[in-house]
């Protein structure tokens, strides 16, 4: 299963998710980079607005000589028609102390369609060697479809997690895998909702409760916690290639390990009953 885990940088460089956990120090994130190298976890998902984030991974990679691969998006804010991405992306590659990206992506559907230019350049880029796969980070369904049917792109970065797996995406990624494009998985803790209490919600994502209330009533009946639910859940399915998620701390990431690691029966059947029809409200930028 470790295999099959990619960790999430974005906590490795800044404040990120909906818990305000504090931001992690230089000794913090070596230890948590030094505990995923030592249990298998090769591949680090970042990205160039993470804060410091590659710049930390890079001097932990050249202080500890490793295994270690980066998949990297393109700061969405940067002058696509000016830029020569072949000699930006080299300088992240010095930033890093790596030779080759294993994956670079496209931060978002409209960062590519409003750029998509910039895709020929990626695939040379591809073929001189410096990054090994193209991807990009979706959110709707409409633009997953369009990615995969008109895109020859190697992976595509989703969420999907115990309330957002709704049965017209599952067949969406099962057409992606038969297209032979790897499917990645974020968001699998819903950016850390999952073990917010109910008295911290917002007025906005008060019909949440109702869905994390019946997740509650499973993860009792069932006596495994949420969190084991949400990790296990989406690493059993077999069109799903990579999960991703990130860690606050060495405690949660060993912990982490150990739920990867343990043979735990899933009751998917009762999971994928809990239709969310507030969809809009599982995405993480709806919530403000």
């Amino acid at each position: 299963m470790l295999e099959n885990i990619i960790l999430g940088g974005a906590q490795l460089g800044m404040n990120y998710g909906i818990n305000n956990h504090p931001t992690l120090n230089k000794k913090e994130v070596f230890e948590i980079l030094r505990f995923a190298v030592s249990n298998g976890i090769s591949i680090i998902d970042t990205a160039e607005i993470y804060g410091e984030s590659m710049e930390l991974i890079g001097e932990f990679i050249k202080e500890n000589p490793n295994n270690l691969e980066i998949i990297s998006k393109l700061d969405p804010g940067l002058n696509f028609q000016n830029i020569n991405l072949k000699k930006h992306i080299q300088n992240k590659l010095d930033v890093v102390g790596l030779r080759s990206f294993y994956g670079y992506m496209f931060h978002s559907y409209k960062c590519f369609k409003g750029n998509d230019m910039c895709f020929k350049q990626l695939v040379d880029i591809r073929d001189s060697g410096l990054i090994n796969k193209i991807g990009i980070s979706l959110y709707e369904t409409n633009n997953i479809i369009d990615i995969i049917q008109n895109y020859n792109f190697d992976f595509i970065q989703i969420p999907f997690n115990l309330l957002d797996n709704e049965k017209d995406k599952v067949e969406i990624l099962k057409i992606a895998k038969k297209k032979k494009i790897k499917v990645h998985v974020r968001s699998v803790f819903l950016q850390g909702l999952f073990f917010k209490s109910f008295d911290h919600f917002n007025k906005k994502l008060h019909p949440l409760k109702k869905y994390i209330g019946r997740l509650n009533e499973i993860s009792s009946a069932s006596k495994i916690d949420i969190e084991s639910l949400a990790l296990r859940y989406p690493l059993k399915k077999d069109y799903i290639d990579k999960v991703i998620f990130g860690v606050h701390n060495l405690q949660q990431f060993s912990k982490n390990i150990k739920i990867i690691n343990s043979d735990i029966s899933i009751p998917d059947d009762q999971i994928e009953k809990i239709i969310v029809k507030e969809k809009e409200l599982l995405k993480p930028y709806n919530w403000k």
